[in-house]
């Protein structure tokens, strides 16, 4: 926050001098101006000199407002913007002073000549300073420090944000190169924090007060040598209590919030998950179905729209963001799987195995056997029906005693989501055939 609240200060105090400029004070200018003005033109003078000190103010401001609202958001848009209205305002404002001091101040012509570089000279040492706190340099402030602590010969470097420490592979910069490396980790970064920022704030009251940074490590060209059980885009590791990214920026997209949301889960909360139903249901629910998720959008959720059924993509589109929509996505892909779509197919259930799709399955699945879609939304389902509270404070319940809190036991539950899924699907016109 105090990269934020900084430059709004430095603005406030900018704004306060040009309103004394304006106020006819130009004690607080250089007495090497001051002498130099008649009495007549005191008035003109600070009047011009403190419109363009207040425009300097006001567009510092402005540009913590927009850096805040990037790093929010996670939306680059607003860093482009936060550019533009810096350098734009700071322009308009000193070359507001400049031609004051051009028509009021007396003197020859190689004087006003100098006066105009003692003034570009303060314009950009202005700009070297409030460049830098704004966050327009230095990709939002974010900044790349020497490890010398875990796994430094392997990733020589760090970056420590709120909710995450990232550690930087030698070789996977050599891999893409160290300049598309760290486009994409920035590019990562800013979504990044925003949908860490959401998850915490989906499961606030279930997590304590503080909850340490995860540490994340890349590993795209699998050189590291730290061992996880299964290679994705994503995954967390809790052994080794870490995040590992796989395969390259985008991929890792697709499924770093479900990762972090296990963080949480599975290590962070009171009451900590235990059967795979819940971690990957809840993982699922909370990263697709809860929030934005500027990840995943980004890249479609890593599904591949030239191989997908051109329908389902329409359907599930959301023309706004112009991505697809993840929690459609699923309530179309679940309503395929209750259709019996996938009997018979190879699939990657929520027990972390590869198992077939049998008929036994699809008509009386257990808990450990869904597919991610399916978890998902009966997370959804029980939350919609039974309340957050409900559901978030029994994450921890066996599955085959869920009849003690819900009334009913899963087989029951499963075909009343089977219902609550068909009909989220007809109001959003996601038509199965």
């Amino acid at each position: 926050m105090m990269e934020y609240l900084l430059p709004m200060a430095v603005g406030v105090l900018v704004i306060v001098l040009g309103i004394l400029n304006m106020k006819e004070n130009i004690s607080l200018l250089h007495r090497y101006h001051r002498k130099r003005v008649s009495e007549e033109d005191r008035i003109p003078f600070g009047k011009k000199v403190g419109l363009g000190t207040i425009i300097v103010g006001i567009t510092t401001i402005l540009s913590a407002c927009l850096q805040y609202a990037g790093a929010k958001t996670g939306n680059a848009v607003f860093q482009t913007i936060q550019t533009v209205v810096l350098i734009t305002g700071f322009i308009i404002g000193f070359a507001i002073i400049l031609l004051a001091m051009k028509k009021n101040q007396q003197g020859s012509l190689l004087r006003q000549v100098n006066d105009m570089k003692r003034m570009a000279a303060v314009f950009l040492a202005f700009l070297l300073v409030v460049l830098p706190l704004s966050g327009c340099t230095g990709q939002k402030g974010y900044k790349k420090e020497e490890n010398t602590g875990f796994h430094k010969e392997e990733y020589p470097y760090l970056i420590k944000t709120p909710y995450a420490v990232w550690y930087l592979s030698k070789d996977d910069a050599g891999l893409l190169g160290e300049e598309k490396y760290e486009e994409g980790l920035y590019a990562v970064l800013n979504e990044a924090e925003a949908d860490f920022a959401d998850a915490r704030e989906a499961l606030k009251g279930f997590l304590p007060d503080k909850v340490e940074p995860i540490d994340i490590f890349t590993d795209f060209c699998g050189k590291t040598g730290i061992k996880t059980e299964k290679k994705v885009g994503a995954y967390y590791n809790g052994n080794g209590n870490f995040i590992k990214l796989f395969e390259g920026w985008d991929t890792a997209r697709a499924s770093l919030l479900h990762e972090y949301v296990h963080y949480l889960t599975l290590h962070c909360a009171d009451r900590k998950v235990q059967h795979a139903f819940w971690a990957e249901g809840l993982a699922e629910y909370v990263s697709l179905f809860v929030c934005k998720n500027r990840m995943a959008r980004s890249v479609n959720m890593g599904i591949d729209l030239s191989a997908s059924d051109p329908e389902m993509v329409e359907q599930t589109w959301n023309e706004k963001e112009n991505c697809l929509e993840p929690k459609l996505v699923y309530l179309g892909l679940a309503a395929a799987v209750t259709k019996g779509y996938a009997v018979g197919t190879e699939y990657f259930a929520v027990k972390n195995e590869w198992i077939t799709r049998t008929e036994e399955i699809q008509n009386d699945p257990r808990p450990e056997d869904l597919m991610f879609y399916e978890a998902a939304g009966m997370l959804a389902y029980l939350t919609d029906s039974f309340g957050k509270d409900t559901v978030f404070g029994h994450w921890d319940l066996d599955p085959d005693k869920m009849d003690t809190v819900y009334g009913k036991p899963f087989s029951e539950l499963y075909k009343d989501w089977v219902k609550w899924n068909g009909e989220q699907c007809r109001l959003a016109g996601i038509v199965i055939p």
